[in-house]
């Protein structure tokens, strides 16, 4: 073979591992953070609350609706959502249009309701959620991916 061949060959086996090594990941993105609250303080057993999700952006972000923002419940001790993974189309949400492409209004909390399991366990727990979605910075113009984590304690009585 001849070195430039091998030169060719490396330099491409070296360009798709960088791409494999980075293929599919987000990291928890400052841009965005993510506040979780109840309706109520008190969670008693038997009893209907919603769950609030409040959104603080970095100046210039935008929540992208579509692609469409995913929420998914990972840890819920105790409480009955009617599923684990939510997507914004879902669910209630305000909704706001810039330059013709749809946003998600982040001035009014996301709210997704939720049961006390009636035999739930008195009890501390921690509710944890995934947000998978897409920010727009619509000064420079560009979309990002984003995988962010909240959490949340709570006492059920």
């Amino acid at each position: 073979m001849s070195k430039r061949l091998v030169f060719f060959l490396l330099l491409f086996a070296l360009l798709l591992f960088f791409i494999t090594l980075n293929e599919g990941k987000a990291t928890e993105n400052p841009n965005i953070k993510i506040d979780i609250s109840f309706s109520k303080n008190r969670l008693k057993r038997g009893k209907t609350y919603k769950l609030f999700l409040n959104f603080k952006l970095k100046n210039n972000y935008l929540l992208n609706y579509y692609p469409i923002l995913n929420i998914s419940i990972l840890e819920s001790n105790g409480l009955d959502f009617s599923k684990d993974s939510f997507k914004a189309n879902e669910i209630d949400i305000e909704l706001k249009t810039i330059k013709e492409k749809k946003f998600i209004d982040t001035t009014t909390p996301i709210t997704i309701p939720f049961e006390v399991f009636k035999v739930a366990k008195r009890g501390k727990y921690k509710l944890r959620i995934r947000l998978e979605g897409f920010l727009t910075n619509i000064k420079e113009n560009y979309v990002i991916k984003f995988v962010n984590e909240a959490e949340i304690d709570y006492k059920i009585y």
